[in-house]
């Protein structure tokens, strides 16, 4: 019995150790520069169009464990993400196209842009306990008219058996503020682009809410066609997005706001089957309204971002 349970405890502590003692600090700094090289443009419209960041874990593939009352279990299986402005993503095709399929959206339009397009970053600040390590950037962000730097606090957590990401959590600070100075620098081009629409606006908030409703509502125009059609006509689609629809608080970015279309809008000829929904009324369970409390205490991740001796 003695011999059992020693063999037991054993097979525990080595499963243990290997669960969480594979990837080395040196190997997250590795990626963690690698994904802020990928998070630049041109690189973000190549990797885009695969749909699949080789930095993601696969999924199904991932055998991070997850803390249980008792033992630990290799259960979670695809890579889970958060950005603090927008929503959550699971799955890596889903991850990888609102990490880099939304930014390379805007890249090639010859619009003015609502988001900005990432250039170079600088860390400023990082931390590492391994399979964590969290770190802050200031990274340049292109409007057109204007690029300003903007800072991103971000999370990651490793799957210790790939070596890849498996769950992330990302917040850009001073966001609001960094919206708020970019307008009068795009106020001169939306109102020369949008003519004499530009007339039925009575301030940038209302120029950028237009440019955002022309843009999904041609975006829906083009690929949500048949069975995907959200919208009975372009004129539905305007008069719903630019005069029911709110343009959104930089907090509202994901919920049922212009400004949450706006941005899924970017995904759809990537895979218009799933995000024609998100630019309908409906907001296809990713523009919806949501809830302070609920949003706040979601217990998203299966493994909590703790050293081990906490978590």
């Amino acid at each position: 019995m003695a011999g059992h349970l020693l063999l037991a405890v054993l097979s525990f502590l080595v499963y243990f150790h290997a669960a969480y003692s594979v990837i080395t600090a040196q190997q997250m700094l590795g990626a963690v520069a690698q994904f802020s090289s990928d998070f630049t443009w041109p690189r973000i419209e190549q990797i885009a169009a695969e749909i699949n960041y080789t930095g993601f874990t696969p999924d199904g593939m991932s055998t991070l464990p997850t803390r249980g009352s008792a033992v630990l279990s290799p259960t979670t299986s695809t890579v889970i993400g958060r950005v603090d402005v927008t929503n959550s993503y699971e799955g890596r095709e889903l991850n990888t196209e609102y990490i880099f399929g939304l930014f390379a959206s805007v890249g090639n339009i010859n619009t003015t842009r609502l988001l900005g397009v990432p250039g170079n970053a600088t860390i400023t600040e990082l931390a590492i306990n391994p399979p964590i390590i969290s770190f802050s950037s200031l990274r340049s962000f292109d409007w057109g008219p204007v690029t300003i730097p903007i800072q991103t606090d971000v999370w990651f957590l490793f799957d210790n058996a790939s070596g890849l990401i498996a769950q992330y959590d990302i917040t850009f600070r001073r966001l609001e503020w960094a919206w708020d100075y970019i307008k009068p620098f795009l106020q001169p081009q939306l109102e020369q682009e949008l003519g004499s629409l530009a007339g039925k606006c009575k301030d940038v908030d209302g120029l950028m809410h237009l440019r955002a409703a022309i843009d999904i509502c041609q975006q829906h125009e083009v690929y949500c066609t048949g069975s995907l059609q959200q919208y009975n006509s372009t004129q539905a689609c305007l008069d719903f997005v630019y005069n029911q629809t709110p343009m959104g608080k930089v907090y509202e970015w994901g919920g049922d706001t212009a400004m949450c279309r706006y941005i899924h809008k970017g995904m759809i000829p990537y895979r218009p089957q799933v995000h024609c929904p998100h630019i309908g009324p409906s907001g296809g369970g990713m523009c919806i309204k949501r809830n302070y409390i609920n949003e706040t205490t979601q217990n998203l991740y299966p493994i909590p971002f703790l050293p081990l001796a906490l978590g």
